[in-house]
């Protein structure tokens, strides 16, 4: 079903490429669904397309979430954590991503002490 979905949001982006919401929601998706099965490819794509979204649209809290969402998914929570505490800057008393950066903060110092 995330294959389906995926695949009708990039014929959506083909219709409307100038457009940042259809980049935005394959990110959001594909980053969000993430499983041991997850193509690589996938998540790098999602990154792009979120990327893309923010050219487009730029200074989105949201978007910025987004692409929050697609580091932390390729296990680079650095990255994460400067997209969310950008987010964060534009929508302070959002606790969404007030709360997404929190995670983000407890993954990254976790995976630092699975590597010591």
């Amino acid at each position: 079903q995330i294959d389906t979905a995926l695949a009708q949001i990039e014929r959506e982006i083909a219709t409307k490429p100038d457009e940042p919401n259809g980049y935005n929601e394959y990110a959001w998706l594909a980053a969000n669904t993430v499983d041991s099965e997850t193509p690589p490819e996938r998540l790098k794509k999602a990154t792009r397309f979120s990327q893309r979204s923010l050219e487009l649209t730029f200074d989105n809290a949201s978007y910025l979430d987004t692409l929050a969402h697609c580091h932390a998914a390729e296990g680079n929570f650095d990255r994460a954590i400067r997209a969310q505490t950008l987010a964060a800057r534009y929508e302070p008393h959002n606790r969404t991503i007030q709360r997404n950066l929190e995670r983000f903060r407890s993954l990254a110092a976790e995976a630092s002490q699975e590597v010591q």
